[in-house]
């Protein structure tokens, strides 16, 4: 069956916006909370076809560990150098992301992150970098300002390490050249090789990407039936039944799910029973041993109470020995009735 999709209560607020940076790029992101949040979505500045039209976002970039758990993004800032995004998120939590290029948001990918804010009442609100990208400053709702060592390698410090290198460089024209002896060096081979596995990875990452695109794309699509279908009246409604397309994928993938978590059983297995293992032993140790747990009494009057004790329970050992006692008083023999011993009968 297809997943029922949750309508969202109203429209999203909109937590930041700002301008696209790109060279001859008319566009600017928005980041949104609520049924949109853990999304930047791109937006063109030539607006909707018209105004009775609603307005699409042209592209919507999940933004990784924020999109799976729907975390809003209160604070969103690029680094002095563009190549790094910086975003805040309402869990306290302050992520950079590499850019391909400056100023790029066509992919998310590789993050470093930070969580230094209070996780409940710390969303991060500001973000900032100095001109150097050697520091990284971060506010939060729960009134803190923390301030990072980053040391992000930009562009300017790659200029004037390359330009120090240069100049550093001796010339000589007579100079030998040697020989690399290191086995682990990298061969002109193996450049070859490295940098064709590495536009390959680039390539497969893009069309990994522009396939996500897609699918969210249909996604939305697939929403608006499923909401226009809701608008119809009853008896033009449709189910969800009538939204599946091919009843034996279903039934494919719902077989390969049941496969998938029999595995999981099975890897489990040892762990489960070492875990009721262990809470049995617990019990034993401190559960079991109690007769009586402790128990309060309130007045609804007043602020009186009266509590009882926590009372262990005997032993095994100290009610068979109980026991024994017991039936041996209730057991009386001839010679302890006449007070003496009887005679022995041959």
């Amino acid at each position: 069956a297809v997943e029922e999709v949750e309508k969202p209560a109203g429209p999203s607020p909109i937590l930041q916006a700002f301008y696209s940076r790109e060279e001859e790029d008319k566009t600017f992101w928005v980041s949104m909370g609520g049924y949109d949040a853990g999304y930047l979505y791109c937006c063109s500045l030539d607006g909707a076809g018209g105004e009775s039209e609603p307005y699409e976002a042209t592209q919507s970039v999940p933004v990784p560990a924020f999109a799976g758990d729907d975390l809003p993004l209160h604070s969103l800032t690029f680094s002095a150098s563009g190549e790094y995004l910086l975003a805040g998120a309402s869990n306290g939590s302050v992520r950079v992301h590499p850019l391909a290029s400056a100023y790029s948001l066509s992919s998310l990918q590789a993050y470093w992150a930070l969580s230094m804010h209070d996780n409940h009442y710390g969303a991060v609100t500001q973000l900032a970098t100095t001109y150097d990208d050697q520091y990284v400053l971060s506010g939060g709702a729960d009134g803190n300002i923390f301030v990072y060592t980053a040391s992000l390698p930009t562009a300017i410090e790659k200029r004037m390490t390359a330009a120090a290198a240069l100049e550093k460089a001796p010339v000589s024209l007579d100079r030998e050249s040697k020989d690399i002896e290191d086995p682990n060096h990298y061969s002109i081979e193996d450049a070859k090789q490295k940098a064709e596995h590495d536009r390959k990875m680039k390539l497969a990452e893009e069309k990994k990407q522009r396939v996500r695109r897609e699918v969210a794309s249909l996604r939305r699509t697939f929403r608006k039936l499923q909401q226009r279908s809701r608008e119809l009246p009853a008896h033009l409604q449709l189910g969800t039944e009538e939204f599946v397309m091919d009843r034996e994928l279903e039934a494919r993938l719902q077989e390969e799910a049941k496969q998938k978590e029999e595995l999981v059983h099975r890897e489990m297995a040892w762990e489960g029973e070492k875990q009721e293992l262990a809470l049995h032993k617990l019990r034993n140790r401190y559960k079991d041993v109690v007769e009586c747990e402790r128990v309060t009494v309130w007045a609804f009057g007043s602020e009186l109470h009266v509590s009882s004790f926590r009372a262990a329970a005997p032993s095994k050992e100290y009610l068979q020995l109980v026991e024994k006692v017991v039936s041996s008083e209730l057991t009386q023999t001839p010679w302890t009735v006449a007070g003496k011993r009887p005679k022995q009968v041959r």
